[in-house]
C-alpha cells in the first residue's frame, strides 16, 4: 500500500510533465514500477521484519488457479504445488526479467506495450522474455522431474 501511495503522489506531483506522448495508463504504470522497484531494492538493502498484508498481482494471478469444479483434493494440491514451484521460480529472477515475463505471460501485455511501459526497446524485452522464460524452466525442472517420477509409481 506505501508503493501504490507513493506512486500516486509521483504522479501528481509530475503530472504537468505529462506530455502526452504515450497512453496515461502506460505513464502511470511506469511511474508505479519504478516507486515498486525502487521499494524492493530498498528493503533487500535493509531487510526488516515488516508485515506484508498484501501479495503482489504477480502472485494473486498465480494463486487464483481459477474455477475448481470437479478437482479432487489430489489434484487441488498437485495445483497448489505447481503455484509454489512458479512463484519461486519467479522470484528468483531478476527484477528485469520479472518484470518482462509478468507483463507479457500474466498480464497479457504485446511486446510493444512492454516496451513502452519499460521504457526499452523491443528487441530488449524480447531478449529478457527468452532468457527469464529459459531460467524459468530450469528452476521448475526438479519439480516435474519429480512429478513425473510420482505418476510413474
Amino acid at each position: 500500500m506505501d508503493v501504490v501511495q507513493e506512486a500516486f503522489v509521483k504522479a501528481y506531483r509530475n503530472l504537468p510533465k505529462f506530455e502526452g506522448t504515450s497512453g496515461f495508463y502506460t505513464w502511470i504504470y511506469r511511474i508505479t514500477m519504478n516507486a515498486a522497484i525502487d521499494h524492493l531494492r530498498k528493503k533487500n538493502r535493509a531487510p526488516s521484519a515488516e508485515f506484508e498484508e498484501g501479495r503482489g498481482d504477480h502472485e494473486a494471478a498465480i494463486a487464483d488457479p481459477g474455477p475448481s469444479l470437479g478437482v479432487n483434493a489430489f489434484e487441488g494440491a498437485h495445483r497448489s504445488e505447481l503455484r509454489e514451484a512458479i512463484k519461486r521460480a519467479l522470484d528468483q529472477l531478476s527484477e528485469h526479467h520479472r518484470a518482462a515475463v509478468i507483463l507479457r505471460d500474466l498480464e497479457g501485455y504485446s511486446y510493444e506495450e512492454i516496451a513502452e511501459t519499460l521504457g526499452i526497446p523491443r528487441g530488449t524485452v524480447m531478449s529478457r522474455l527468452f532468457h527469464a522464460r529459459r531460467s524459468m524452466q530450469v528452476a521448475l525442472r526438479d519439480y516435474f522431474e519429480r512429478k513425473d517420477g510420482e505418476d510413474a509409481s
